[in-house]
């Protein structure tokens, strides 16, 4: 976080929700982490676009320093960022998200669409198949809670081995957001029901998106990007085929290219 930007908190019907903000009068952009990450996950990107748009990075709730609470559903994700937008006084704003961040930055658009100017989705967890979205849960909560347990020195060593594509910038932040985030966020996915959800919303957005993909080891597929075109003529398919899930981790020339491009034409 630089010194010039901006914190605070927001009540959240009961929920304080950690916010960042690069401030300025300039278009106004929301950005929504994936899951086990924080508001401040997006160094090369926030560097890269903070002298353009005055961003608004969320700690999720259960995320970063905001409150952890009972309950994570993406309606609950959605109440918070109306509620932040409202404190800070945003009538519209684009907004972008990754992963689980994607997902709730779909819903929120739904559920709000005089407030979303235009929509970013970078690799959500969108699947074709609802087999592919089972998971062990319970031990994915346990690799959570002793990840929380150790240094921050040992947890960017062992993110450096995984991706060793990734910038040294991102490390940092990247790490203490493992150690704060609540194990019981993983309970954002409901068994399945709100990743499975995912041709409905896609269909009833009403602003112009951008699904932005990545090579086999992504999640969405070239399959379900043609599905999710089927479903609504205003969303737009790029894809870096190089990247994996974290797609402006692995590829952040051709991903900044195209989040700039779009927001130009839709902000």
């Amino acid at each position: 976080m630089t010194k010039s930007w901006q914190e605070g908190n927001v009540n959240a019907n009961g929920v304080s929700i950690h916010y960042y903000r690069t401030g300025g009068d300039k278009p106004k952009l929301i950005l929504l982490h994936g899951i086990t990450d924080n508001g401040l996950c997006w160094p090369e990107l926030s560097a890269a676009l903070e002298p353009s748009y005055d961003l608004i990075m969320l700690d999720a709730r259960g995320h970063g320093l905001s409150e952890h609470t009972a309950s994570y559903l993406p309606e609950d994700h959605v109440k918070d960022v109306n509620a932040v937008m409202k404190s800070l006084g945003l009538a519209n704003a684009a907004v972008l998200g990754h992963s689980m961040g994607a997902v709730n930055a779909s819903y929120f658009a739904v559920a709000h669409p005089e407030k979303v100017t235009c929509l970013l989705l970078e690799d959500p967890p969108w699947h074709i198949q609802p087999e592919t979205i089972i998971r062990d849960n319970a031990q994915w909560r346990k690799d959570i809670t002793v990840r929380r347990t150790r240094t921050l020195e040992d947890i960017m060593a062992a993110g450096k081995l995984e991706n060793p594509r990734w910038s040294e910038t991102v490390f940092p932040s990247w790490a203490e957001a493992k150690r704060q985030v609540d194990p019981n966020v993983i309970d954002w996915a409901d068994g399945g029901r709100t990743l499975s959800s995912w041709q409905q919303i896609a269909k009833d957005l009403s602003c112009p998106t951008l699904l932005i993909t990545g090579g086999p080891t992504a999640i969405v597929t070239p399959e379900t990007a043609e599905r999710a075109k089927s479903l609504n003529a205003q969303l737009s398919v790029v894809t870096m085929s190089d990247a994996g899930h974290s797609i402006r981790r692995e590829a952040l020339k051709p991903y900044l290219e195209a989040v700039q491009g779009f927001l130009n034409q839709n902000l």
